[in-house]
């Protein structure tokens, strides 16, 4: 049985022998992860500011371009922890 992500492009040529190609791609994606589990912003006021450190690693064979928006979207259920991030 072949592998899924095999697959074979028949290629038909006028006057000719038909060519048969084997095409094979394997697909891959980030691992990404944050170090800390949570982040404590202890007394810090809705409007003021703080800064924390995080750690974000990737363990995946591949780039990976991270956007963090944590602004509540209108009529867009609130995400919390890492679901508000994305690859």
């Amino acid at each position: 049985m072949p592998d899924p992500g095999e697959k074979q492009i028949l290629i038909n040529i006028r006057g000719g022998t038909p060519i048969v190609l084997d095409f094979y791609a394997k697909t891959s994606i980030p691992k990404v992860s944050i170090i800390q589990a949570d982040f404590n912003f202890g007394d810090i006021r809705f409007g003021n500011t703080g800064t924390l450190p995080m750690t974000i690693i990737n363990e995946g064979n591949i780039d990976a371009d991270l956007i963090l928006d944590l602004r509540e979207k209108e009529g867009v259920k609130e995400l919390e922890g890492v679901e508000g991030l994305s690859i």
